[in-house]
């Protein structure tokens, strides 16, 4: 199974209308370029062994690492349509990397495929 899951195109859209008046304001060019990035580079790819995270850097974890799924509360109205994610790691206790499933097509069924997986259930 080789599976890679993009962007939403509202997810796209609605960066468009946050980098916009970034860049008409100078100073905000990089965090433009930022939000750009994000909207056109995002991606999760699954594969038999792994979870490959492409977001601002790219993250890739065997599923055996992974221990635990959780919500997390993102503030604001953006923040609740990102629906985003936590997932534990046994080699790095403290790392609690994130997805945004929200930001991503056919959300629902990535997360169906993480959980399935990893043999975790989402925890509250």
């Amino acid at each position: 199974m080789d599976r890679t899951f993009t962007t939403r195109s509202g997810f796209k859209a609605s960066m468009w209308v946050l980098a916009i008046p970034c860049i008409l304001l100078i100073v905000m060019i990089p965090f433009a370029i930022m939000a750009l990035w994000m909207a056109y580079r995002g991606k999760v790819r699954v594969t038999d062994d792994k979870i490959i995270v492409s977001w601002l850097g790219t993250r890739e974890h065997p599923w055996s690492d992974i221990g635990s799924l959780s919500r997390v509360r993102a503030p604001g109205f953006i923040g609740g349509l990102m629906a985003p994610i936590s997932y534990g790691l046994r080699s790095k206790p403290r790392a609690a990397p994130r997805i945004p499933l929200g930001a991503f097509e056919a959300g629902d069924e990535l997360l169906g495929i993480i959980q399935a997986k990893t043999g975790q259930t989402l925890a509250a």
